[in-house]
C-alpha cells in the first residue's frame, strides 16, 4: 500500500455508540482496544488492509477515540467469549484521541487484549493526516445499554454483550 492511500482513507467511519457517557465507555470498552489495535463493534467488515478514518462518539454526540486504521479482521458474532461482532483495525490514535485511550488502557498499554483475536502482521501504516472535519451522515453502531449489562453478572464488566453492537457504521467519502 503506498503512502498515498494511507494519507486519504477510501472511507471515513462514524460509529455512535450507545454507552450513556464516558466513564461507562472507559469501563466497558478496555478489552476492545490494544495500544496499536481496536474493534468497531457492529461494523460490517472490509477487505483486509483497507484504509479507514474512524470516529467513536457517545449517543451524546460527545467525541471518544478517532484515528487512522488499516483493516486487520473480522469478528462474527459469538467466535470470541467476550467480543461483539466487528471489525478489528491497526490504528494510530489522533491527538485528542490519545489521552482518552490511555486511560481506557490502563495497566496494559502494551499487553494485548483478551477479548480480541491474534494480531495479523499488516505494514505500518503511514503516519495519520490531521482529522478531516466530520461527515454529516452517521449509522449508529449500539453498545450494550447499562441494564444490560447489570442484568448479566456472568460476562465480565469491561466486555460487552452478546446483544451489544449490530448496526453498521455507514462509510463516507
Amino acid at each position: 500500500m503506498s503512502a498515498d492511500s494511507s494519507a486519504t482513507p477510501a472511507e471515513t467511519l462514524n460509529v455512535t455508540l450507545k454507552f450513556p457517557d464516558v466513564t461507562t465507555f472507559v469501563a466497558r470498552f478496555a478489552n476492545l482496544i490494544e495500544a496499536r489495535r481496536i474493534l468497531l463493534p457492529g461494523v460490517a467488515g472490509r477487505p483486509q488492509g483497507t484504509v479507514i478514518r474512524f470516529h467513536l462518539k457517545l449517543k451524546d454526540g460527545t467525541a471518544l477515540i478517532g484515528g487512522l486504521g488499516r483493516v486487520e479482521s473480522q469478528v462474527a458474532a459469538g467466535s470470541i467469549p467476550g467480543c461483539p461482532p466487528g471489525m478489528v483495525l491497526q490504528y494510530q490514535p489522533d491527538e485528542e484521541s490519545r489521552a482518552l485511550v490511555e486511560q481506557v488502557l490502563g495497566g496494559r498499554p502494551e499487553a494485548p487484549s483478551p477479548s480480541l483475536p491474534p494480531a495479523i502482521e499488516l505494514p505500518p501504516l503511514a503516519p495519520a493526516p490531521p482529522a478531516a472535519p466530520e461527515a454529516p451522515h452517521a449509522a449508529e453502531a449500539a453498545a450494550p445499554a447499562e441494564t444490560t449489562h447489570a442484568a448479566a453478572p456472568a460476562s465480565p464488566p469491561s466486555a460487552p454483550s452478546s446483544e451489544g453492537p449490530t448496526a453498521d457504521a455507514v462509510a463516507g467519502a
